[in-house]
């Protein structure tokens, strides 16, 4: 399966599993993901169902989706913990995610972390949703002793260097 073709099934699948905190079935997921991608992404029904078995397993191998075994075997959650679970989705850029995160509580070097990665990573969103979550704009990181300011490139977003130092981050 091609890099592209795993990705768009990918993001399919975080965004329509963070939508409903109560978990969803599979079976739902699949008749979702089917509808929202394009038509001719995949030739058969089992291609997509064996693309959309992958993503989910290599997403609870990652720690973003979890099993509920104590309900319903073919039921998938969003884990609501996990710091790799956390780091991922913004490096990736999915800010549902991040949000549903923060709101289970994360901790202020993981935010401060976090906010390195996506400065790096040039997400907007990410990078006002972790000052909104009162991330340090001054924080150093513990690998190099920089503020993310000082992680910004010419291919840095513009608006990522007026969030940051319009809260203060000096470099």
């Amino acid at each position: 399966m091609p890099t592209e073709t795993y990705e768009l099934v990918r993001k399919a699948v975080v965004e329509l599993t963070t939508e409903d905190e109560h978990g969803i079935t599979v079976h739902w997921l699949m008749k979702r993901v089917a509808l929202s991608l394009p038509d001719d992404l995949f030739d058969r029904s089992s291609e997509m169902r064996t693309c959309v078995q992958r993503v989910v397993f290599d997403l609870k191998a990652q720690g973003i989706l979890e099993q509920l075994t104590d309900l319903d075997s073919v039921e998938i959650s969003p884990a609501v913990k996990g710091r790799e679970a956390f780091l991922d989705a913004i490096r990736r850029g999915h800010t549902k995610v991040a949000k549903r995160l923060l709101a289970t509580g994360v901790d202020l070097s993981l935010k401060n972390a976090g906010l390195v990665s996506a400065v790096i990573n040039n997400r907007v969103e990410i990078v006002r949703l972790l000052i909104d979550a009162e991330a340090d704009v001054n924080s150093r990181d513990s690998l190099f002793e920089r503020t993310p300011l000082m992680y910004v490139t010419p291919r840095t977003s513009k608006d990522i260097v007026r969030l940051l130092k319009g809260a203060g981050a000096v470099g």
